[in-house]
């Protein structure tokens, strides 16, 4: 069978590298026959998505994500979100909230440097 082309190797390394909680297998089908009978894989590339086990989505040859290798990363993300494989990010609120925090120690930290000197 046919491996997959580089642009779609680039999307799998740009959306692993920003969504932690989630796992990205690439695997070659030469090597693994069984799977590739076990979830009648037919047509290279193609995306299956699990959660907690369960097939949720199945995306063969990127099919409804754009033509050839116009595919975007946002787009086989929003799709992935769609399916529930993905969790939307939540890094503004938490990077607030931790600079919120941070200036508040160290204004901590100035007045009991503060309150030193006097004693």
């Amino acid at each position: 069978m046919e491996t997959c082309s580089l642009p779609v190797l680039k999307l799998w390394q740009t959306l692993a590298t920003s969504h932690f909680d989630t796992r990205f297998l690439k695997i070659n089908v030469d090597n693994a026959p069984f799977l590739v009978v076990k979830l009648k894989v037919q047509v290279l590339p193609c995306v299956l998505a699990f959660v907690d086990g369960v097939s949720t989505d199945r995306i063969l040859g990127f099919e409804g994500l754009g033509y050839g290798d116009n595919i975007t990363t946002a787009q086989l993300e929003a799709r992935l979100l769609a399916a529930g494989v993905l969790v939307r990010q939540k890094v503004a609120k938490t990077t607030t909230v931790s600079r919120k925090q941070d200036d508040r120690s160290s204004r901590n930290q100035v007045a009991d440097d503060d309150d030193d000197e006097w004693d």
